[in-house]
């Protein structure tokens, strides 16, 4: 039994542990509601960023919130917008740059979305003006600005197009400097549009063309191409240094001599008068124009040509580098073509 002084001490402690336990209990709801505070304050700080497009900001923020209300919902939408973001860098990287632009657009307060989206804008702006350019057949200008595109849209297949011009255009002016001007004037063709100067250089061609000197044995291939049946020809002959005698299968005697650049410089046709017979003018202007058009063939057509010597020959005439006369001789006639 406990005495009187025990039984107050006992009912002392038993009051001391009621009132402890009472502060307990009315401090611990307060320390949850402080908890549950904070999370609703980053939060909200995270929907207000959510809704800025910040969604960095906002991840750090709903991370803060432990869960409170619907933050998972908003971090699994975030996710999505770090993936569009690295499909962004991705599309970027292999020069895919309107694809990419749709991912940042997406998200162009994320990270350096905004930059991207410039970097592509200014890539786009390039490329429109290199179509511009390539348009109004300003194709090494347009080069320029399609290099500046960096893969932008199709601007490769711009630059392939563009290169392969150019390639025509070297080969056709390399042709031109050796004097291949047939050649020359289809690699100028080929190109399919004005590259740079290439009208006025074909044009150029032309003209030279038309004035072009030929060597012996270039002379012996168009004479003979006159007469594919072979019923009419000129052999090999003799072509020693700058000195030449050939004979055709009539048996008109050819000599001549060439220059320093092996072109014929002079050229006689020793024609006997037996073999003209009882040639009438125009035949006989077909005759002459047989050894003359082989000189050129593209200073003018045979028909032409033919006419031009129907109006007499006695005065001379021009063509190609050449000047032409005739000298008639008791027993042969000497159809002389010199270089002007």
């Amino acid at each position: 039994m406990f005495g009187t002084s025990d039984r107050i001490k006992h009912c002392l402690a038993a009051a001391a542990g009621i009132l402890t336990a009472l502060v307990m209990l009315v401090s611990l709801p307060g320390c949850f509601l402080s908890d549950m505070s904070a999370d609703k304050e980053s939060y909200e700080k995270g929907c207000a960023y959510y809704e800025d497009g910040l969604y960095k900001e906002a991840k750090e923020c709903f991370l803060a919130a432990n869960g409170y209300s619907n933050t998972e919902e908003f971090l699994a939408a975030i996710a999505e917008y770090e993936q569009y973001y690295l499909d962004g860098v991705d599309k970027v990287s292999s020069h895919e740059y309107e694809q990419a632009y749709e991912y940042f657009r997406l998200i162009p307060k994320y990270e350096n979305s905004q930059e991207y989206m410039d970097f592509i804008d200014s890539l786009a702006a390039r490329f429109a003006e290199g179509v511009r350019l390539y348009e109004q057949g300003q194709y090494l200008a347009a080069r320029s600005a399609f290099v500046e595109a960096s893969g932008y849209s199709n601007s490769e297949s711009y630059l392939e197009n563009i290169d392969s011009m150019a390639s025509r255009y070297n080969l056709a002016v390399e042709l031109m400097n050796e004097g291949k001007y047939i050649d020359a004037i289809t690699a100028f063709e080929s190109i399919g549009a004005v590259f740079e100067d290439s009208d006025s250089m074909a044009e150029l061609c032309r003209e030279r063309l038309l004035t072009k000197p030929v060597t012996p044995e270039e002379y012996i291939h168009n004479f003979n191409e006159q007469y594919p049946d072979g019923s009419i020809s000129i052999g090999k002959g003799n072509i020693e240094g700058s000195d030449f005698s050939l004979t055709d299968s009539r048996g008109v005697r050819i000599n001549g001599n060439t220059n320093k650049d092996g072109n014929i410089r002079l050229i006689d046709f020793i024609i006997p008068e037996d073999l003209l017979g009882e040639l009438s003018e125009h035949e006989l202007s077909e005759f002459y124009a047989g050894f003359i058009h082989a000189l050129n063939p593209y200073a003018m057509a045979m028909d032409d040509l033919i006419a031009l010597l129907s109006d007499g020959i006695s005065d001379g005439i021009n063509y190609g580098c050449m000047f032409v006369t005739v000298k008639v001789f008791a027993a042969e006639r000497v159809l002389e073509a010199a270089m002007n």
